[in-house]
């Protein structure tokens, strides 16, 4: 798909996109939709922005980052993705945007939103009747591990604090040996 055909790169528009071209709708295609130069998109439920459009009779949905990168510097490989910097999904500036792998944009993600425990790999389990602190991290080889530390035995706070201070050590050892290192801003709430 060429998407110079239908945007342009501007970084006066929210987005980053306008329209390149008046864009028609209705059965005639007599009813202009868009003018040209007119901003395009709209905030996604992710947070990023996403434009919707119609290619060979098909309504198609993309993220305006992606569209914005490939009008810019050219497609993006299968195996890499867009990285936006400084995690604000809506900030589609090109010195916001990096072409990375999958595993290097996961490194760079904020705090998840249904994280309860206040720390990006720390949660809390319940195994039987005992309750446990549990701190979870990627290897560079993308495996997942984990080591809990026992409330029942520990205390609560302790428990958190040991789990906490182990991912950190974790994650300091895996950037240690790998060349697509967790940031220092994984983690972290976005303001």
């Amino acid at each position: 798909m060429n998407f110079s055909d239908y945007f342009r790169y501007d970084p006066t528009s929210p987005s980053g996109l306008v329209w390149a071209k008046n864009i028609y709708n209705g059965r005639a295609r007599n009813i202009l939709l868009y003018s040209e130069g007119d901003i395009c998109g709209s905030i996604h439920k992710d947070g990023h922005w996403s434009v919707a459009f119609r290619v060979l009779g098909k309504q198609v949905r993309r993220y305006c980052h992606r569209i914005i990168w490939c009008l810019v510097h050219g497609s993006i490989p299968d195996n890499m993705t867009i990285d936006h910097i400084n995690r604000v999904r809506s900030d589609n500036s090109l010195l916001n945007m990096r072409l990375v792998t999958k595993k290097t944009n996961t490194r760079n993600r904020s705090i998840d939103s249904r994280n309860k425990s206040g720390k990006t790999g720390v949660s809390f389990s319940e195994v039987g009747k005992y309750e446990y602190a549990v701190a979870s991290w990627v290897d560079d080889d993308g495996k997942q591990f984990s080591k809990n530390f026992p409330v029942h035995k520990l205390g609560r706070d302790t428990a958190f604090t040991l789990a906490v201070e182990h991912r950190e050590q974790m994650i300091k050892e895996v950037n240690l040996i790998s060349s697509e290192k967790y940031t220092e801003d994984h983690g972290v709430q976005n303001e």
